[in-house]
C-alpha cells in the first residue's frame, strides 16, 4: 500500500470514529416527561411559627448521630450539639404544558385539566421536600426554569440561609430567579390567578422586572441577593403582597445576618434605591402653595447618583448626590408654569428627593443594615483608617454615621400643554 492508500485508509478510520463518538444525546429527557417547578413559597406549616420553634425544648446530642430531620445550632458543651425540631410547608407551581399549548384554561382545556397545579408538601429541609414531592409527580422535578422563590414572613424572620442553600448546590437552578418575602403566607401569593398571565410565577416575575420602572420597589435575584449575603448578611429584597387576584409588589424586606428583621415602606423604598443608583425612572409629587390638596407630578426617567464618603481621624460621614431628570407629567393647581414657577417646583422636588432618601437611610440606619454599603465606600476612600479604626467599630459606627443629601431636580419637559 503506498502513501496515497494509507492516508486514504486515515481518512476513512477518522471518519467512522466520528460517527460513533457523535451519537446525540443518548440520555436526554424529553419536555413533556417532565415536571417543570415554575415557583416555590416556603412558609411553616399553620400550626407551626417562630415563636415556637425558638422556645421548642433543646435536645442534646452526639454529634455523630445522623438526625436530618432537626436543625443543628451550636451547643453548650464541647462534643454535643443543641437540635430543635424544625419542619416548612414547602409548595410549588408546575405548569400543565398540554393546556397551556391549547391555549385554554376551562376544564375541557388539555385532558380536562387547568394550566396550573399548586403541590405542597411539608418537610425539614428543600430536598426531602423533592423527594416527597417525586412520590407524588410521576415526571421528575425540574428548577432549571425557575421564575420565583417566595419565603414567608415568619420563616423570613426564623433565617432564610437554610432554604436558599439547597438552591445555591443544585446545578440545575437558574441563578437569576426573582427572590421575594411575602407579606404575610408565601403559599398565599402562589394561590393568586393573575388576569393577565396563567402562570402566577411568570407574572410575578415579570412584576419584579418592572419595579425599577417605578422604584417603589426593588429587583431583587437570587444571584445578586446572595453575592450580598455571603459578604455581609444583610440585604433589601422584593416584597409581595397577596391580593384577591393579584399580587402588589411594593415597599422592600430587610435582611439583617439572613433574618427578616424589619420593612421599608414605598417611599422609603423609592429613597433607598435613588441613593443606591436602582432607579432607572418613577414619579415624585409635591403640594402646591396656595392649593394644599393640589399635587404637581414628576416623572424622572434618567437618575444618577453618587455616594461620596468624607473619612478623617475623628469621624465618618456622607454626601449623597443624587441629579434627576425629566418632565411635569400632572399640575392640578391651574399654574402658568412660567420661568420663576419652574424654579420653584425643581427646588421643591429636590427638596422631597432629599427627603424621601434621607428617611430610607435613616429606617436602615435603625436597623442596623448597611444595605447601601458604606462600609466598603469607607474602605476605598481610606484603606488605613479603615483597617485600623473603623472595620472593627463599624456596626456601631454606622447607625449614627451622619447622612447629607444633596438632590438636584431638572424639569427638562411640562408637556404639551
Amino acid at each position: 500500500m503506498g502513501l496515497k492508500g494509507i492516508r486514504k485508509a486515515v481518512g476513512l478510520l477518522l471518519v467512522f470514529s466520528c460517527l460513533f463518538s457523535m451519537s446525540g444525546c443518548w440520555d436526554r429527557t424529553e419536555i413533556e416527561e417532565l415536571a417543570f417547578a415554575l415557583g416555590v413559597a416556603v412558609d411553616f406549616p399553620k400550626e407551626t411559627k417562630s415563636k415556637d420553634i425558638e422556645e421548642a425544648p433543646v435536645k442534646k446530642v452526639n454529634p455523630n448521630i445522623d438526625a436530618p430531620d432537626i436543625a443543628v445550632s451550636p451547643g453548650e458543651r464541647e462534643g454535643t450539639v443543641s437540635l430543635v425540631p424544625v419542619e416548612y410547608l414547602i409548595t410549588v407551581e408546575l405548569p400543565n404544558l398540554r393546556a397551556l399549548s391549547s391555549g385554554q384554561s376551562g376544564t375541557a382545556a388539555g385532558g380536562g385539566s387547568k394550566p396550573r397545579r399548586l403541590a405542597s408538601v411539608v418537610a425539614a429541609s428543600m430536598q426531602r421536600a423533592v423527594t416527597a414531592l417525586s412520590e407524588r409527580v410521576y415526571r421528575p422535578l425540574f428548577f432549571g426554569h425557575q421564575r420565583v422563590l417566595i419565603i414567608g414572613e415568619e420563616v423570613a424572620r426564623h433565617g432564610i440561609k437554610p432554604i436558599i442553600d439547597y438552591f445555591l448546590r443544585n446545578l440545575r437552578i437558574n441563578p437569576r430567579m426573582r427572590f421575594m418575602i411575602s407579606k404575610g403566607e408565601a403559599k398565599k401569593v402562589l394561590d393568586i390567578e393573575p388576569q393577565m398571565d396563567p402562570l402566577t410565577s411568570r407574572y410575578l416575575f415579570k412584576l419584579l422586572q418592572n419595579a425599577p420602572n417605578h422604584s417603589f420597589g426593588v429587583d431583587s435575584n437570587l444571584l445578586e441577593l446572595t453575592n450580598q449575603l455571603m459578604v455581609s448578611g444583610d440585604a433589601v429584597v422584593s416584597r409581595v403582597t397577596a391580593g384577591k387576584d393579584d399580587a402588589t409588589v411594593g415597599g422592600s424586606a430587610v435582611i439583617r445576618d439572613w433574618k427578616l428583621v424589619g420593612w421599608l415602606g414605598e417611599v422609603e423604598t423609592q429613597g433607598f434605591c435613588l441613593a443606591k443608583g436602582l432607579a432607572r425612572q418613577g414619579t415624585i409629587g409635591v403640594p402646591i402653595p396656595d392649593y394644599p390638596s393640589e399635587e404637581l407630578a414628576y416623572y424622572y426617567r434618567n437618575a444618577k447618583s453618587k455616594i461620596v464618603p468624607i473619612v478623617t481621624e475623628e469621624e465618618v460621614s456622607f454626601q449623597i448626590l443624587v441629579d434627576l431628570r425629566g418632565g411635569i407629567t400632572q399640575e392640578t393647581g391651574y399654574l402658568a408654569l412660567s420661568k420663576e414657577q419652574l424654579e420653584w417646583a425643581e427646588r421643591a422636588l429636590a427638596a422631597e428627593v432629599s427627603r424621601r432618601v434621607k428617611a430610607g437611610i435613616d429606617k436602615l440606619q435603625e436597623f442596623k443594615v448597611d444595605a447601601c454599603e458604606f462600609g466598603r465606600a469607607v474602605e476605598r476612600a481610606n484603606y488605613h483608617l479603615w483597617e485600623t479604626k473603623y472595620r472593627s467599630q463599624w456596626e456601631e459606627i454606622y447607625p449614627h454615621v451622619n447622612v447629607e443629601v444633596n438632590s438636584v431636580v431638572t424639569i427638562l419637559s411640562s408637556g404639551v400643554l
